[in-house]
């Protein structure tokens, strides 16, 4: 799971190895051309999921959202 802006060098690196990314910010905009992108280019599935991080209960949003889409994460980069 990688913020869009300081993790777009890694989930680029990661999509290249053939790792699936779950990319998470506020802008929503910014995370579906990132993950178009990433989609296009590499082939590996990106999921962007919209969660501000500077709230209390963010963590556990983005844990029930990626839950609700069946994934697990195997790296955790912020």
């Amino acid at each position: 799971m990688l913020h869009p802006e300081s993790g777009k060098p890694y989930a680029k690196e990661l999509a290249a190895r053939g790792c699936h990314d779950v990319l998470a910010a506020r802008s929503k905009d910014k995370l579906d051309a990132m993950a178009r992108e990433i989609n296009r280019r590499y082939g590996v599935q990106a999921y962007a999921l919209a969660c501000d991080l500077s709230k209390a209960n963010a963590p556990r949003q983005l844990a029930k959202q990626i839950s609700e889409l069946g994934l697990s994460v195997d790296i955790l980069i912020l």
